[in-house]
């Protein structure tokens, strides 16, 4: 199945989850990627990584905004 400038829910073999914006079968612009530790990251992508503003949730609630590049906190806010 081809993902393609669309919106959709992808369930990963680890038990993570994205749900959010698809372009050329990657998470590509707004999205929710719930990892299989529980930690959450809300926010842009790029190229199938966290890219632009976010916030990165840890399972015990603490959170860390900021800015994003290839999937790299740059700066947090």
């Amino acid at each position: 199945m081809k993902w393609r400038n669309c919106q959709g829910t992808v369930f990963g073999k680890d038990g993570s989850k994205y749900v959010g914006e698809f372009r050329d079968d990657q998470m590509y612009g707004q999205g929710v990627h719930t990892f299989s530790n529980g930690d959450k990251y809300t926010g842009t992508f790029e190229n199938g990584k966290q890219h632009g503003q976010g916030t990165y949730t840890l399972i015990d609630g603490s959170q860390v905004e900021g800015i994003f590049q290839l999937g790299e906190l740059i700066q947090s806010q």
